[in-house]
């Protein structure tokens, strides 16, 4: 099976973005759009004695500004390089959706352009490693039509710490 640019599988990763020149992804990478993207104003500062992070260029440019979405893409397919660790599938594709922003939090609609982008795009699974209290039916409503296309959507449970099975 095919995906993407016909080398393989591709996961979609839907998070805060990817760093796509990080060497445990080398030549794999399909950058996809910046959901999150909000232009700076003025007043935007960064906090005094703040580490320099590289920060997005646009609505195209998925690079990771917080981290988690590249720990993600890790876990899925870092390089069987012999060096550090290896993901649970070393070879195939990743295509970065930042859809999360700097620190972590995103929008419904960021989220579900992603996942539509992804499935139409080529994405054999799309990874949702994300959370919130609420959600309007569009995300969810949006995974059934990824899973009918024949994607898998892989979300993560958790990730707040709620205790989702009773008090």
């Amino acid at each position: 099976q095919t995906g993407l640019d016909g080398r393989g599988i591709g996961v979609a990763v839907l998070d805060t973005g990817v760093d796509y020149n990080h060497p445990e992804f080398a030549g794999r990478i399909i950058k996809g759009p910046n959901y999150s993207f909000r232009a700076k104003d003025a007043t935007d500062k960064a906090a005094p004695g703040a580490k320099a992070i590289p920060e997005p260029k646009g609505a195209d440019d998925p690079l990771d500004d917080f981290g988690h979405g590249t720990h993600c893409a890790g876990i899925i397919a870092a390089g069987a390089d012999g060096k550090g660790v290896v993901g649970v599938a070393p070879k195939v594709q990743i295509m970065a959706i930042k859809v999360l922003g700097a620190q972590g939090g995103g929008a419904t609609y960021d989220i579900a352009q992603g996942i539509h982008y992804a499935y139409t795009h080529g994405a054999k699974v799309i990874n949702l490693s994300l959370g919130g209290s609420s959600s309007n039916g569009l995300v969810e409503m949006l995974v059934a039509d990824a899973r009918a296309h024949g994607t898998l959507v892989v979300a993560a449970a958790g990730n707040n710490g709620w205790n989702l099975d009773g008090p």
